[in-house]
């Protein structure tokens, strides 16, 4: 073979097609731009704390107080409040079993019973939840754990079912239960329900 045509063969053989080369070259730049310095403000608000509400503060100032080994949620919102303050109580050194009664998306909450215990596992917190309505909730849990140090009511309670809820409050009460209630969502109060007959028969 004439060296010419050998010298073609060899060069054919080697050569690269030119739309390889130009997506081969924008690879490249899409890894570069991917690797490179992040944007600052991203990195801030990715790693910037969050800061806990002054009720929820306050809320869990006052809980460390009433010094609670149980502490059952009637209504749990967005979640967050629940995880501000057990994790502030845990960080204080009083750790605490926690429940919670919430119909979450079967009533249309803000967050699933699924993302809010998935919320609470990744911070370390086991929760047990009562998925119902809350004269239904307050049945189980009076069956199941008997009473609450400190019972959080941040959910309204059918004129219906007051009657039944304030009973069901009054069973699960001990000596030293505080039951606290968010007035217009802003402070957490003492909520006074008596005491009748329905305790003594718990």
């Amino acid at each position: 073979m004439p060296l010419r045509k050998l010298w073609n063969s060899l060069r054919r053989h080697n050569a690269r097609p030119i739309e390889k080369v130009a997506q081969d070259a924008s690879v490249e730049q899409s890894i570069v731009k991917l690797n490179g310095s992040p944007d600052p403000e991203v990195v801030e608000a990715a790693i910037k704390p969050r800061t806990a509400s002054k009720h929820v503060s306050e809320l869990c100032s006052t809980l460390q107080k009433l010094e609670p080994e149980t502490i059952l949620e009637i209504g749990v919102g967005d979640g967050q409040r629940a995880l501000e303050y057990l994790s502030g109580l845990r960080d204080l050194g009083s750790p605490v079993r926690y429940f919670a009664i919430d119909q979450f998306e079967l009533a249309d909450g803000e967050l699933s019973l699924r993302e809010f215990h998935q919320m609470l596992r990744n911070a370390g917190i086991r929760p047990q939840i009562f998925p119902e309505p809350v004269a239904a909730g307050l049945t189980r849990f009076l069956h199941t754990i008997g009473s609450a140090d400190v019972v959080l009511l941040n959910q309204p309670i059918p004129e219906v079912d007051i009657q039944q809820v304030n009973s069901l409050l009054r069973r699960i009460s001990n000596d030293r239960t505080s039951i606290l209630s968010l007035n217009d969502g802003k402070q957490w109060v003492p909520m006074s329900i008596g005491l009748d007959s329905d305790r003594l028969a718990a």
